[in-house]
């Protein structure tokens, strides 16, 4: 299956997160949520509870003295989200293909709020920052050109008179595999 996401294109990817139903389907035949969850020694089954908005999706234990009700989203990337299924999926898409606009996110997946859109890209963030740091890339090699640099990102704290926040990082790009890593420096000297 993920194999198949290198060639899937936008028509595909919008079928395969439509709604929630699909969204859901999708996200488990990846393993970002569970298809199942024990209790009593038996499986619990998927229910939705149609009067809650975005969160409805449940786990429930049969058993009758039991009734145990677990989130779909406990203990999955989603957890804490007020996203849907589908409007959360199709945003990691943006992100995966560099289309992060605030505008375009706004306007395609209906999120209003600058701050979801802030968070859901730290969280996107930090999830590649973790895959990279467990599976680091070499660059370059014979005959491979990698351009290293320094530089200072700064950004002004509005109201605030003249202070800026200035935060220096080193860098390399491979031109050839068009990879490449930013390191943050405590000391630009």
């Amino acid at each position: 299956m993920l194999e198949q996401l290198d060639e899937i294109n936008d028509f595909d990817f919008y079928n395969l997160v439509r709604d929630e139903d699909a969204a859901i389907l999708f996200a488990q035949r990846l393993g970002l949520v569970r298809e199942s969850i024990l209790c009593c020694s038996k499986e619990m089954t998927l229910r939705k509870n149609n009067g809650v908005k975005n969160n409805g999706y449940y786990f429930r234990c049969n058993v009758r003295g039991c009734r145990k009700e677990i989130s779909i989203r406990k203990g999955t990337f989603f957890e804490g989200s007020h996203l849907s299924f589908s409007q959360t999926l199709l945003f990691i898409y943006f992100f995966v293909n560099n289309e992060t606009f605030f505008e375009q996110l706004k306007r395609k997946r209906r999120i209003t709020s600058d701050a979801t859109i802030v968070e859901w890209l730290t969280s996107c963030r930090e999830v590649y920052s973790q895959y990279f740091i467990i599976h680091p890339t070499m660059l370059g090699g014979i005959g491979r050109v990698v351009e290293v640099d320094k530089m200072a990102l700064v950004r002004q704290n509005y109201n605030r008179g003249r202070i800026v926040r200035t935060q220096w990082v080193f860098g390399g790009y491979d031109v050839i595999e068009k990879i490449g890593f930013l390191v943050k420096l405590s000391d630009c000297t």
